[in-house]
């Protein structure tokens, strides 16, 4: 099976705004399902250190709840400050490359919520992002007008979709 069957690219831009799962790697976020605020967070951390990493997320594009989710989830399984401000600088980074976060930030719920050590956990949301960034390159490459002729969503969509088939030993 190819990368571009995975990703239906054979169907045109106008129908891309048929029903379509979004981010199949990712657990299923609720915005605003009435958690803590990412400032409740923090200051539920008692780490003044991750203001300024946090600051520079949300200002990068990264959503606050998403981001206030993962700080609850860090601070829960006693993740030192050092570590959290890391995940704290990958989100920015990823943010401003323009790739998904939800596949990646999803990873660190993840492996907290199943009490995994956290240099699994980073090594897992690390091989996230590589397939994504990988995913991203090949569709840029691949997909005329890729960046141009899609929105955000439906980029985010596909650079997933493409990176999950990466992860499943699909070829590009």
């Amino acid at each position: 099976m190819s990368l571009g069957l995975v990703l239906g690219l054979a169907i045109p831009p106008m129908a891309a705004a048929t029903p379509l799962p979004v981010f199949a790697s990712a657990p299923a976020f609720a915005a605003g399902a009435g958690g803590p605020t990412l400032g409740e967070a923090l200051d539920l951390y008692k780490a003044p250190e991750l203001s300024a990493p946090a600051a520079r997320a949300v200002a990068a594009g990264v959503d606050s709840d998403l981001l206030a989710a993962v700080l609850i989830a860090a601070r829960d399984a006693k993740l030192p400050a050092g570590d959290a401000a890391a995940i704290l600088d990958q989100a920015a980074r990823v943010a401003d490359e323009g790739l998904p976060l939800e596949p990646v930030l999803g990873r660190y719920l993840q492996g907290f919520a199943k009490g995994v050590a956290f240099p699994r956990i980073l090594a897992a949301a690390s091989g996230v992002l590589d397939r994504l960034e990988k995913a991203e390159a090949h569709l840029a490459e691949s997909v005329p007008g890729f960046r141009e002729s899609y929105d955000e969503e439906i980029r985010n969509r596909m650079v997933d979709r493409a990176a999950y088939a990466l992860e499943v030993g699909v070829e590009p």
